[in-house]
């Protein structure tokens, strides 16, 4: 089923949604939570909301 959505969906929003996916991974692969500073949880946060809101229409597609 996860296919045939991705299917469906434009080409640039998939990736605008996997470039999200890749930069919230690498900010988290680099963050360490002893370690951590305000401007580093504020870019993790920044990227999780770009990512929520690129993807939330595909979790719509996919009933989510």
């Amino acid at each position: 089923a996860a296919d045939k959505e991705k299917k469906e969906l434009p080409k640039e929003e998939r990736k605008q949604i996997k470039q999200d996916c890749l930069e919230l991974e690498k900010l988290l692969a680099k963050a360490r939570p002893d370690k951590a500073t305000a401007q580093d949880v504020s870019a993790i946060r920044d990227a999780m909301a770009r990512l929520d809101a690129d993807s939330m229409h595909a979790r719509s597609m996919a009933g989510m």
